[in-house]
């Protein structure tokens, strides 16, 4: 899972189906993804967009964090206070937030990444997709 360091604290980002719903809703669509984090070429806007994604991948990868220790009976359950999108605008430069961005896109393209293991097929000949467990983080 991919990680950021705010305020010398370290937060997970993470690209859940409900990060995945709000981003896309937000951009029109994951093929406009790359246009929509860069701005649409404004500055501005590259600055206030990556903001906002960056706070989706943050409170996701909390909650994330937070269900996993409930479920997996695997750490602290207790939810921990993460940025705000009003909060980051408030906490970080331009640059500091512009430096994040690469882990934010990253934390995106990870999740979509596929791997995909093969068995040998019934019939002897080639060789087909095994299912899969859905293991989250």
């Amino acid at each position: 899972m991919n990680a950021v360091t705010i305020c010398g604290k370290e937060y997970q980002l993470c690209m859940t189906v409900e990060a995945f719903d709000q981003i896309t809703q937000a951009c029109g669509g994951m093929d406009k993804l790359g246009s929509y984090l860069d701005g649409d070429g404004d500055i501005r806007e590259m600055v206030s967009r990556t903001a906002s994604v960056l706070a989706v991948l943050l409170r996701e990868g909390e909650e994330n964090r937070r269900l996993l220790a409930s479920f997996c009976a695997d750490g602290d359950a207790t939810a921990r206070k993460v940025p705000t999108e009003a909060e980051l605008r408030k906490l970080l430069t331009p640059r500091q937030l512009v430096l994040l961005r690469p882990s934010a896109i990253a934390a995106i393209n990870d999740s979509l990444r596929q791997e995909v293991e093969a068995a040998p097929a019934k019939s002897g000949g080639g060789a087909e997709p095994k299912s899969g467990s859905a293991q989250p983080g």
